[in-house]
């Protein structure tokens, strides 16, 4: 934290800099100001926290009006009072200047500083009185992008600094983010235009419209929030039923990454594969408990109801849109090559590649791990039986991964055995009395 706070410091003090620099540079237009200043309260008050943990605010599309309208002083006076006498709703608590951290308040008065002045002066070297407004908008379409992009850097440098283990994902919400940017920016340059162009009551009437759609936005994530709650719950529940879904969805995701970097997954690539491992049985909470849980062999009845879980699993998910994109593939886990798996009999290169990975992460581990009705096998007969499938059961190419990586796999196998071994003897000794 010392580190983070050296960082805070130094940022603080850039920031002072560029402030003095710009107040003897500029002139403070006090109604502009107040105007602004009012407007980029409001805006960043009701900001939108978004499922990934990013948020976003109409908060940068005020800065930018108020830079083209009036000066960069300006603007960065703005944002620093926005930031000072917002009152955003987070997780249902009010948050101010006190209860939300003066550090992060400090950080983002001192970044939005450095942003909005390195932006006014590229913007005033390239504007001039003959520039049209079309180039301004360009011009402060393509500035506001850089911008972003020094504002990602930032933020990393802030995140690794802090050691907060959500770093790597806050920042991928942040590049996920530029594109809403470039959106707030051309409605910050519509704001301008209506400000140089009708006065301030019709930007006051034209912003009226842009806080209902942030409540409409709102009222959406915020069910699609309870959506992901409620998915959560349900795989929770799932896991009190069968014990045995809770380990094997951890060993799945597991091996499920380590195909995934062979195959050089994407990040984001990755992020939903694991998250399709973590849920591809979330279907069984609709399988009673004597078929679920049965110590004996399923009868054909049976076997068909378990059959089900992956349609069923798949449609919990395609209910919420940001799990619809991993519904396909723990839809289709049980898919085989041949055409053999269920619930279509897809074959061949018409399995989705995430389903492929899934299965025979997921036939890897069942195969290997203790049931009821069978014990487990070992890791080389677990390999003999992926040998003997491949290209039937299982997808060839894959199956030539897991053996080049099998000494990964057998780590994993290792651990989770003395998982177990620990459980057992935590359980004797509860049993022994003194």
């Amino acid at each position: 934290m010392n580190k983070l706070k050296g960082f805070i410091l130094i940022v603080s003090a850039i920031a002072l800099l560029i402030y003095f620099y710009m107040f003897g540079r500029y002139e403070i237009s006090y109604e502009g100001l107040i105007f602004w200043g009012l407007l980029a309260i409001v805006s960043e008050t009701f900001v939108i926290v978004l499922p990934n943990g990013a948020s976003t605010s109409v908060g940068m599309a005020v800065y930018l009006a108020t830079l083209i309208t009036i000066n960069p002083l300006v603007a960065v006076m703005v944002s620093g009072i926005a930031f000072i006498l917002r009152l955003p709703t987070v997780d249902g608590k009010r948050k101010h200047v006190i209860n939300m951290g003066l550090g992060i308040t400090a950080y983002n008065i001192a970044s939005h500083t450095i942003f909005i002045g390195m932006m006014g002066a590229a913007y005033n070297y390239l504007v001039h009185e003959n520039t049209s407004f079309n180039m301004i908008a360009i011009i402060a379409l393509v500035l506001l992008s850089l911008t972003e992009l020094v504002s990602i850097i930032f933020i990393s440098l802030y995140f690794r600094f802090d050691e907060s283990p959500r770093n790597i994902q806050l920042i991928k919400s942040f590049l996920g983010a530029l594109p809403s940017t470039l959106a707030v920016g051309s409605l910050g340059i519509l704001l301008a235009f209506a400000e140089l162009n009708y006065g301030k009551v019709i930007v006051a009437l034209f912003f009226i419209p842009l806080l209902l759609a942030r409540y409409s936005f709102k009222l959406y994530f915020d069910s699609q929030k309870m959506s992901m709650e409620t998915i959560q719950a349900l795989n929770e529940a799932l896991l009190m039923r069968d014990a045995y879904t809770s380990g094997h969805a951890t060993r799945v995701e597991r091996y499920s990454a380590i195909l995934a970097k062979a195959l050089k997954y994407l990040p984001n690539e990755m992020e939903n594969l694991q998250k399709a491992a973590k849920l591809h049985d979330i279907g069984k909470i609709g399988i009673p408990d004597e078929i679920l849980n049965k110590s004996g062999k399923l009868s054909e009845d049976e076997y068909s109801k378990i059959k089900d879980h992956s349609a069923m699993g798949a449609q919990i998910l395609s209910n919420v849109d940001a799990l619809r994109k991993i519904s396909e593939a723990v839809k289709y886990h049980h898919e085989r090559p041949d055409g053999k798996g269920y619930p279509e009999g897809l074959i061949g290169d018409a399995i989705p590649r995430d389903a492929a990975i899934l299965s025979i992460a997921d036939t890897f581990d069942a195969m290997t791990t203790d049931r009821p009705y069978r014990k487990a096998l070992t890791l080389d007969e677990a390999v003999e039986e992926l040998i003997l499938y491949r290209g039937t059961q299982f997808n060839a190419s894959l199956v030539g991964i897991v053996l080049e990586h099998i000494e990964e796999f057998r780590a994993i196998l290792e651990e989770s055995q003395e998982d177990v071994l620990d459980i057992c003897y935590n359980e004797a000794l509860s049993e022994v009395s003194v």
